[in-house]
C-alpha cells in the first residue's frame, strides 16, 4: 500500500477507496495534463492539492470540476488552469 505524507507529491497516503488507487497505479508512471472530475462522489470531495499533484506530469495542470467540488481558489494558487460549471 502506498503512503502519501502531505508536502511530498510522490508519496501516497491510503485512500479508502480501490477506485483511487487504481487510477492512481494507472496515471502514476504516465503522468497526465488533464483531470476531470464529472461527479460529487465523496472519494472525490476531500481531495487536496497536493494529492492531484500526483495524477500530473510536468507543465501545466489543468483541473475540470463539472460539479464544482473543490476549492476553487487552493487549486488556483497551487497553479492549476482550474474550470467548472
Amino acid at each position: 500500500t502506498r503512503k502519501y505524507v502531505k508536502g511530498d507529491p510522490k508519496k501516497y497516503r491510503p485512500r479508502e477507496t480501490a477506485l483511487f488507487e487504481k487510477a492512481l497505479s494507472y496515471f502514476d508512471s504516465r503522468g497526465v495534463d488533464a483531470v476531470v472530475l464529472a461527479v460529487a462522489h465523496e472519494e472525490f470531495i476531500d481531495f487536496e492539492v497536493y494529492e492531484l499533484d500526483a495524477f500530473y506530469g510536468e507543465g501545466k495542470k489543468v483541473l475540470i470540476d463539472i460539479k464544482g467540488i473543490l476549492n476553487r481558489k487552493d487549486f488556483e494558487d497551487a497553479g492549476y488552469l482550474y474550470w467548472r460549471l
